[in-house]
């Protein structure tokens, strides 16, 4: 931990790179990341500026009621994807219908390499260019210098200034301070997806992630959080409430058609990664005993494990259950048709997952907004922050990370007709809360109005080259 420390000072010298006019940079607050963290796990509640308790305005945002004019403005997201559909592709689809020009750079997660890397334009929402970049599985320190250097060339290679740079994670959030510092782009948001006080296990790694982590929330003109956990961490360091946002996973609630009574009301879901973090290992242990309890349930399971934990062989069990029925990876259309005809979601996140990161503690996992816009009453552990929303909302029950308050909590669900019932309506109401376009606009009005008399758009007009 020492040798952490004393890395995290050395580091710090890079902050001048970074410097704004109008916050300072300094070791001890780098340092003192770390006790940030423990006053979150403490659980205490943060006055943030929160896009979030805005989300039931029945699409007017928070500032004077009006739609936000997006149409003048020069726009580049930047993210690492899964492949599986989520809040960038969800804010992709949205800009692209709102914005004069989006650029879009794509790269694949460490345990996805077989994504390749993309850069995308698009003009009034019509494709103007398009890269590749194939990518084979490099060292993953290695991985993220290609990708860096990816971004800056492409970003420079669309040949314009962006008025507003969003980077999802800290890195990409971080490459936005350096285009920023040589007028490539005017505003930056670092669009904070995951935060975690140990992110690598190598000490070194981790003491860079957190340098670049808290570089990104004080130098950036905008933090996009998904939860309020992650606000509270954010204000504890000390970042303003006029930039501290909570902006949580949405969904595109028109794809989801809900009815009362699910087609199969006997049924279970698990999506997403397969991994001991989002407790695949005790859905797996405790499916053979629910089917005990409850004979003919059925357990429908999407997904894929990652390459680094393959020899977990997830899938392998998984094929092998009784009653349960593994589809693989599937298209974002089969997956909302798959949660449209469930009756019963599982999200069971491991609080201390042995060889994975509890991402999930101070995130907002996006499949659990699936689930709820779905109409899915959601079994959830008390590990992510949302897991309070939909006890206090009744939209499914919360339990212990154990195998037998899963196999009961789920017994209950599949069986008892009047408190499923009474926990879908309350899902579906939940869930309509979440929509994305709803939620990225509200966002998107904050920082305009924040912005005030600065320019919205950087000259030359008309989105022409540099």
């Amino acid at each position: 931990m020492l040798a952490e420390e004393t890395f995290l000072r050395w580091l710090a010298e890079i902050g001048p790179l970074f410097r704004s006019t109008d916050q300072a940079f300094d070791e001890e607050s780098i340092v003192s990341n770390r006790s940030a963290f423990i006053l979150a796990r403490q659980g205490k509640r943060v006055e943030a500026t929160g896009v979030e308790r805005g989300l039931t305005n029945n699409g007017k945002n928070e500032h004077g009621g009006h739609p936000v004019e997006l149409s003048t403005l020069d726009v580049i997201v930047v993210s690492h994807i899964s492949g599986m559909y989520a809040t960038t592709e969800f804010l992709e689809s949205f800009l692209r219908k709102k914005v004069r020009t989006l650029g879009v750079v794509l790269h694949p997660l460490f345990y996805a390499a077989r994504l390749g890397s993309s850069a995308t334009l698009y003009i009034r929402d019509n494709l103007r260019r398009g890269q590749r970049f194939p990518r084979k599985l490099l060292p993953e320190t290695l991985m993220y210098v290609v990708d860096a250097a990816l971004t800056i060339y492409w970003t420079l290679g669309f040949r314009r200034r962006f008025s507003i740079y969003i980077g999802f994670d800290c890195l990409n959030a971080c490459l936005g301070l350096l285009l920023r510092k040589i007028r490539v782009v005017q505003t930056t948001i670092f669009y904070c997806i995951d935060l975690v006080d140990r992110r690598f296990e190598n000490p070194v790694k981790n003491a860079i992630y957190h340098v670049l982590d808290i570089t990104a929330a004080k130098r950036s003109d905008f933090v996009w959080n998904l939860s309020e956990s992650m606000a509270l961490i954010r204000t504890i360091q000390g970042v303003p409430n006029s930039k501290n946002l909570v902006v949580p996973h949405g969904v595109d609630t028109s794809q989801f058609k809900t009815v009362v009574y699910p087609p199969i009301r006997r049924s279970l879901v698990f999506i997403g990664a397969l991994s001991p973090a989002k407790g695949t290992e005790l859905v797996i242990d405790s499916f053979p005993e629910i089917l005990a309890e409850v004979p003919g349930a059925e357990l429908f399971v999407t997904g894929r494990t990652p390459e680094h934990m393959r020899k977990y062989a997830f899938e392998e069990k998984l094929t092998r259950m009784e009653g349960t029925r593994y589809l693989g990876v599937l298209s974002r259309s089969e997956l909302v048709d798959l949660l449209c005809r469930c009756a019963v979601a599982l999200a069971p996140y491991h609080p201390n997952p042995k060889d994975d990161i509890a991402i999930a503690r101070f995130a907002d996992p996006g499949r659990v907004k699936d689930y709820l816009a779905a109409g899915l009453p959601v079994i959830i552990t008390r590990v992510p922050g949302i897991s309070s929303l939909i006890e206090r909302r009744r939209a499914g029950l919360v339990i212990g990370y154990d195998g037998k308050e899963l196999v009961e909590a789920a017994s209950r669900m599949l069986t008892d007709d009047e408190l499923f019932l009474e926990l879908r309506r309350n899902a579906i109401s939940l869930g309509k809360e979440y929509d994305s376009a709803r939620i990225f606009e509200n966002a998107l009005a904050h920082c305009l109005t924040v912005l005030g008399d600065k320019r919205r758009r950087v000259p030359p007009s008309d989105g022409k080259s540099l």
